[in-house]
């Protein structure tokens, strides 16, 4: 019996087993036609519907029933629309009142305020000079022969070296003779030091110094000897350790080390000379440059490691980087732990050097050098860029007048005549001459300005107003008993008015920082209002027939909802315009009065005060909860107090790669919200690129400086003219970065482009704001002016700091990022000010 129970069982497994896969199909199969029948029906209910609908839409209607429910259709539009446009009316009375008392304020414009204003231009461009010059300087120290490292690099040797050598001339076998006696012997001796206790040049008797502590030590000793000197001398002064002279040489342990000479002029036929013994090290080791870590054009000698054996090198580069040449010794012709006497030798006529390793030329292959190596050394000194910063430093002390301005010209003109001096002397294959042409250049921009204030500007021209529109233009209205295409026509017309009058407004404050006539802000202001449907027409035209059945008549109620809904579009972004939206009734008579302050606040937000430098801007603006100039202007408000209570913060300095780890994302600020350190806005709406013809020119604006509609499409972008281009037509994209630094989705060189976001406080309080772009950007916070970059620059997280005091509620940031030849990045950092000050105290 048990026998038979499991027989049994055995074949029912069997037989589920062989029939496993067919229930599994036939499970499957009645799956999907279930599913297919569930979506027939589905499709079948959906026809029935749209059939319904259609019969309904396509039903006659009698000319009685058409006619009243037309009337009711049109009397509950017209009702919704009057209430809309009533409300137009009442903004666009508002921003022309606004209009009036900020033109009536811009007339009142005298001398003092243009020299006020144009001595904080004036100064702009003065600080642009010193720094080119600063710039020019710096360039030159690079073309400092340096021995035991290369300018800005980390190639310092690890060893000894002593008696260099710079001979002038060349040798019999770079004149295509065979030649090859020892370097010294036909040359003529120009310099010479024996870094045997000193930097000095037994030739000219000019010394040069040393970026670290020098060691001389006897040179006769191993790398281990060496550094247990070192460690002695710790404890014990050099002159204790009873070192002859002649026994000595300068001795370079760390990456770092490196000795300063000056720019020498080499000449165009010369050799160098050095005796060296070097010990093997995990980097290059440069004996002898003039260039610089960043491939200026130049030479540098050195000895890298190849498979544990030492191989001398002589590197070239041509112009701006444009070529490099390298030429090796022999292999075994250097040993590590020897002393080896190493010359080179080159003529740059002849694009053609050698290398000689006591005394034997040990050249491979071919002994070819980059074209136009650059070996003339540089005449620049510090006492030009000492000059002008004498010059920048009278100008903001002083006041400025028109006498004033007599004798900055006077002066700016010697310190022109000194650059002309250079740029004759400097050679135009060296990086100085370049900058020293752009100083140049940017001194008769100085010149030029100095012009117009002792010519003294015609206050009644600069003045004049008449270019304004918004006041010109008729007042629309519509007829006592106006039918809905009446009223949206209106309604169109008040949004064109007010969108004028705001770049009249836009325009008067240009014009006042920066010094110019207003019909010459007013042609770079952009009355921007975006494209709206003919809906009048559409209106008029459905006015003119009776609907014959349901469906027209539900046309006409969507073209009269439709004009109703652009209408309350139009309401939104006046109010955005007049600041009304900010939920603070007095904002807008505090906006018609703030022409003074906003720009003296703009003038200050553009300062340049040097790296890590912090501008306090919360003494600006009309304070409160909701003030759209997000400034304060007394000290009544909570962030005001804090201000008052806490030391300020001058100048910062960050640890960069700190913050790039542990900086996070967010646009909302509660005060239980657990992050307390720098956090950076990741979601940002972005539009571009216009064309900037690699120009940095804020005042030429575009629609998004004048109202951020992002349903808009633009057509005057880069690419606008070339059909089937992707960036055609420019319509604003979302974009989500997942790092601090932010860039365009598509990067075009030479072009504009915008950023948008908002950021949300629980209550009004100060932030630190630190902005970064590649190249140059304007930051605007609630449509005030933070923040102006003018320069060409890479992205660096500490280019300057603002503290800025956030409204309660919605607060709006516009970025405008310049971008040159190719990258463009931008960030935007916030931090509670109180965070750093009491990191600082």
């Amino acid at each position: 019996m048990k026998n038979i129970v499991l027989a049994s069982v055995l074949i029912h497994v069997v037989l589920l087993a062989c029939l496993a896969p067919w229930l599994k199909t036939t499970m499957e199969f009645s799956q999907k036609e279930e599913s297919q029948r569930s979506e027939e029906v589905r499709q079948r209910e959906l026809a029935r519907q749209e059939h319904e609908r259609l019969e309904r839409e396509q039903r006659q209607l009698d000319e009685d029933s058409a006619r009243k429910l037309r009337e009711e259709a049109e009397l509950k539009g017209k009702e919704e629309l009057e209430d809309v446009v009533e409300e137009l009316r009442d903004l666009r009375n508002e921003i022309l009142q606004e209009q009036r008392e900020l033109l009536s304020e811009f007339r009142e414009r005298d001398f003092e305020d243009v020299l006020h204003f144009e001595k904080d231009l004036l100064l702009k461009e003065i600080k642009q000079l010193t720094n080119q010059v600063a710039n020019a300087t710096a360039q030159a120290a690079i073309r400092n022969l340096t021995i035991a490292n290369v300018t800005g690099s980390q190639v310092g040797i690890r060893g000894f070296v002593s008696n260099v050598r710079v001979y002038e001339g060349t040798l019999p076998s770079l004149q295509e003779s065979e030649d090859s006696s020892t370097p010294a012997s036909n040359l003529k001796l120009k310099h010479q030091w024996p870094l045997q206790q000193d930097f000095v040049d037994k030739v000219t008797h000019k010394a040069g110094k040393s970026v670290r502590e020098p060691h001389f030590l006897d040179k006769s000793l191993s790398f281990e000897q060496a550094d247990q000197q070192l460690h002695r001398a710790e404890k014990e002064p050099f002159e204790s350790l009873s070192l002859s002279t002649e026994q000595m040489a300068y001795f370079g342990t760390t990456r770092h080390d490196q000795i300063n000479l000056w720019p020498i002029d080499l000449g165009t036929q010369f050799a160098i000379a050095l005796d060296t013994k070097l010990f093997p090290a995990d980097r290059s080791q440069a004996l002898v440059s003039n260039t610089s870590a960043s491939w200026v054009s130049g030479f540098r000698l050195a000895v890298d490691t190849e498979n544990h054996n030492a191989v001398v090198k002589l590197i070239t580069i041509g112009p701006e980087g444009s070529q490099r040449r390298e030429i090796k010794a022999r292999a075994g012709s250097f040993n590590w732990g020897q002393w080896h006497e190493i010359a080179i030798v080159m003529d740059t006529d002849r694009a053609s050097a050698r290398i000689y390793i006591d005394n034997e030329d040990v050249t491979e292959p071919t002994g070819q050098v980059a074209q136009q190596v650059y070996t003339q050394g540089s005449v620049l000194d510090q006492s030009l860029q000492q000059a002008t910063d004498e010059f920048a430093k009278q100008v903001a002390e002083q006041p400025l007048t028109p006498q004033s301005a007599e004798e900055y010209k006077e002066q700016l003109s010697e310190l022109s005549e000194q650059m002309d001096s250079y740029i004759q002397k400097e050679s135009p294959l060296n990086d100085v001459h370049h900058s020293m042409t752009l100083a140049r250049q940017q001194a008769d921009r100085i010149t030029q300005r100095l012009d117009t204030i002792t010519a003294k500007p015609d206050l009644a021209e600069m003045n004049d107003t008449s270019s304004s529109q918004a006041d010109k233009m008729e007042v629309a209205t519509s007829p006592t008993n106006a039918d809905p295409a009446e009223l949206y026509a209106e309604a169109v017309e008040i949004e064109r008015q007010i969108a004028e009058a705001h770049a009249d407004m836009e325009a008067a404050k240009e014009a006042t920082v920066e010094n110019t006539a207003y019909s010459e802000a007013r042609s770079h202001a952009f009355a921007a209002t975006p494209a709206r449907p003919d809906m009048a027409n559409q209106l008029s035209q459905a006015s003119e027939t009776m609907p014959g059945t349901i469906g027209e008549l539900s046309n006409f109620r969507d073209q009269l909802a439709q004009a109703t809904n652009e209408a309350q579009d139009m309401v939104a972004r006046a109010e955005m315009l007049t600041g009304k939206n900010s939920g603070n009734s007095q904002q807008a008579s505090q906006q018609g009065r703030s022409l003074s302050t906003s720009s003296a606040m703009r003038s200050m937000a553009t300062q340049d005060l040097g790296y890590g430098a912090v501008i306090d801007l919360t003494g600006f603006g009309g304070g409160g909860v909701g003030d759209s100039s997000g400034l304060r202007r007394d000290s009544s408000s909570e962030g005001a107090d804090m201000a008052f209570r806490q030391k300020p913060i001058s100048h910062l300095r960050l640890d960069q790669g700190d913050i790039l780890q542990k900086a996070m994302p967010g646009r909302r600020f509660t005060s239980d919200s657990m992050r307390r350190g720098w956090l950076y806005i990741d979601t940002w709406y972005v539009i571009g690129p216009w064309e900037n013809e690699s120009q940095i020119d804020f005042n030429k604006r575009h629609p998004p400086e004048q109202v951020v509609d992002f349903d808009a499409k633009y057509y005057d972008g880069k690419y606008g003219d070339q059909a089937g281009h992707p960036q055609q037509v420019l319509k604003w994209e979302f974009y989500q970065s997942d790092q601090v630094r932010c860039q365009p989705p598509v990067v075009h060189g030479a072009s504009t482009y915008y950023a948008y976001t908002d950021v949300w406080f629980e209550e009004a309080r100060d932030m630190l704001i630190a902005v970064a772009s590649d190249d140059a950007a304007r930051v605007l916070l609630n449509d005030q002016v933070i923040w102006q970059d003018d320069g060409l620059s890479p992205w660096q997280m500490g280019e300057g700091y603002r503290r800025v005091h956030f409204r309660k509620g919605y607060n709006n940031l516009l970025v405008r990022v310049e971008n040159g030849p190719a990258h463009c990045v931008w960030s935007v950092l916030l931090c509670p000010p109180e965070v750093l000050e009491n990191q600082n105290n």
